[in-house]
C-alpha cells in the first residue's frame, strides 16, 4: 500500500489577525491580516481547498476597492435561492456570499463594508457602505458597530446585539438587518425557506 500526500508545496506569505470562514464543504478562506509588508488586501484571498492552498482574485463591483484590514467580522450569507439553505445535512453546503464588517486599519480610516459572491464563477464584492449611509439619512435603526455586542447572520438576515446604557442599568436589544441592502426589518418568517424547501424536495 504507498499513501501519497497531495499537499502542494504553495503556501500564503506569512501573516497573522487574519479572520477565516467555510465557505463550502471543502473551502476555507482567510480574509484580511497582517504581513511584514502592511496590511494584506482582500482582492486577492487565500483558499484552502483540497489540501492545498491557492490564490482567488475577486473583482469590485462598485465603490473601488475595499480596505486592506485584519480582525474583521466575517459572515455566512445563505440567499433564498440557495438550495444548500434548505439542507439538513450539517457536513454539505455552499454559502451564497460572505459578509464582511469593521476590522482594524493602521491609517485609522473608516473600513468600508463589503458583500463577496462566492455563488457565481466569478467572485466580486460590493461596496454596501452607501447603503449603510442612505438608510441613516433616512432615519431608519442603522448597525452601530460601537454599540454591538454581537453580530450573527442567519439565512439573509443579520441580527445585532446591542447593549444601550440607561441610567437603571444596562440594557440589550436586537436589532434585524437585510443584508443586501442594510434595511432595518421589524421582523422574518423563516416558514417561506419551509415551503420552498418542500417544494424542491417534490
Amino acid at each position: 500500500l504507498e499513501v501519497t500526500n497531495a499537499i502542494t508545496s504553495v503556501q500564503p506569505t506569512p501573516f497573522k489577525s487574519a479572520t477565516n470562514l467555510e465557505i463550502s464543504s471543502n473551502t476555507e478562506m482567510l480574509f484580511g491580516g497582517v504581513s511584514d509588508k502592511g496590511y494584506s488586501e482582500i482582492d486577492q484571498i487565500p483558499v484552502w481547498q483540497y489540501n492545498s492552498w491557492a490564490e482567488r482574485p475577486c473583482n469590485v463591483k462598485s465603490g473601488g476597492p475595499l480596505n486592506g484590514r485584519s480582525n474583521a467580522i466575517v459572515l455566512p450569507v445563505f440567499e433564498k435561492s440557495n438550495e444548500f439553505a434548505y439542507n439538513s445535512t450539517a457536513n454539505i453546503f455552499e454559502v451564497s456570499s460572505v459578509l464582511i464588517i469593521g476590522g482594524d486599519d493602521s491609517n485609522g480610516e473608516s473600513l468600508k463594508i463589503g458583500l463577496l459572491n462566492v455563488s457565481s464563477f466569478v467572485w466580486e464584492w460590493s461596496d454596501l457602505t452607501d447603503d449603510l449611509s442612505t438608510s441613516q439619512k433616512n432615519n431608519q435603526t442603522t448597525l452601530n458597530l460601537d454599540s454591538a455586542m454581537g453580530i450573527v447572520t442567519l439565512y439573509d438576515t443579520l441580527f445585532v446585539i446591542n447593549n444601550s446604557y440607561k441610567r437603571d442599568g444596562s440594557s440589550f436589544s436586537i436589532d434585524l438587518f437585510n443584508v443586501d441592502d442594510f434595511s432595518h426589518i421589524d421582523s422574518v418568517d423563516y416558514s417561506t425557506f419551509q415551503l420552498q424547501h418542500e417544494s424542491v424536495s417534490h
